[in-house]
């Protein structure tokens, strides 16, 4: 009887924690970033440095593994992978692109529900010229633009590193530094020219 008693008293308990964890910020508007402590960042896999749980200073707190994953985009003649997320009305496009040992670009693009992008945020492993790819040193650069705010925001931060992007393990998924803020132009719509 007692252990049927601590079995049922086991059982409730896990079922509350399980009720109190599962609310989360299913409740929070998706371009909202988390209000509540940021949860460990997460990686796509150890060969990238897309996160798909992330807290980024200036752009937010997102946890893509609750977003909609559309299927995969692979673009030109360039690797450019691009995976667009979704989740009330926005959008999240994750584009990757490398190019030879030098050169990596990551860039996340936040979109409201209205079409218009609110948030870019941009990680880069480049190196003097195009031309000399594979030379060192390699600059990571790491910018955020803000659209949300009127002007709209950017802010960069740069560090330099000996090693080639392909040699870094684990990729790095941020630069270091200090941030630069400046201001930074409108996003560009063509349908707005018109």
């Amino acid at each position: 009887m007692r252990s049927k008693l601590n079995i049922s008293i086991f059982l409730c308990l896990a079922l509350n924690i399980f009720l109190l964890s599962s609310c989360g910020n299913n409740n929070q508007p998706a371009s909202q970033p988390a209000e509540t402590a940021a949860l460990p960042d997460v990686r796509l896999n150890d060969t990238s440095a897309i996160l798909i749980r992330f807290n980024f200073e200036h752009f937010g707190s997102y946890d893509l593994a609750t977003w909609k994953l559309m299927p995969k985009v692979d673009q030109g003649d360039v690797v450019l992978d691009v995976m667009t997320y979704t989740k009330d009305s926005i959008k999240m496009d994750v584009k990757e692109s490398a190019m030879g040992e030098g050169m990596y670009f990551l860039t996340y693009e936040l979109t409201g529900s209205n079409g218009k992008v609110m948030k870019t945020r941009d990680l880069s492993f480049t190196t003097a010229s195009d031309t000399e790819s594979e030379k060192l040193p390699v600059t990571i650069t790491e910018t955020v633009r803000d659209y949300t705010i009127n002007p709209p925001k950017q802010f960069e931060r740069k560090q330099k590193t000996d090693k080639l992007y392909r040699e870094l393990k684990p990729l790095p998924t941020a630069a270091t530094g200090a941030w630069v803020e400046s201001v930074t132009e409108p996003y560009f719509y063509p349908e707005d020219n018109n």
